[in-house]
């Protein structure tokens, strides 16, 4: 699925669940794709991550809906609370396609 024309939105609602919920919507998708979801704060060293998975389609793009709280703590720091992170943050997405797991890591400033 990823090469370098892959087309991402990627939006945070707090307003949605105990600690916000992380909506990524891409026309390159399909319905039924799914990926696993790090969070990454450089700044202590620690992660979260979880399983996404594309289950909706809207407007010609699937939208995978993950709420910040089915993350999973990668250590001993607890659950994830994004008013804790230090900013900017990596969020990666790893997919598994034809060329084998294909890694896509962007920077999120708030």
């Amino acid at each position: 699925m990823l090469d370098s024309s892959i087309q991402l939105q990627v939006i945070f609602d707090p307003a949605v669940g105990s600690a916000g919920t992380m909506t990524i919507m891409s026309p390159d998708a399909t319905v039924g794709e799914g990926f696993l979801l790090e969070i990454h704060d450089p700044n202590s060293g620690n992660k979260w991550q979880g399983p996404g998975s594309f289950s909706d389609e809207q407007a010609g793009s699937a939208v995978a809906n993950i709420p910040l709280d089915s993350l999973f703590p990668v250590g001993d720091q607890g659950p994830l609370n994004p008013e804790n992170l230090t900013y900017p943050v990596e969020v990666s997405a790893a997919f598994v396609g034809d060329q084998g797991t294909e890694v896509m890591t962007l920077q999120v400033n708030q």
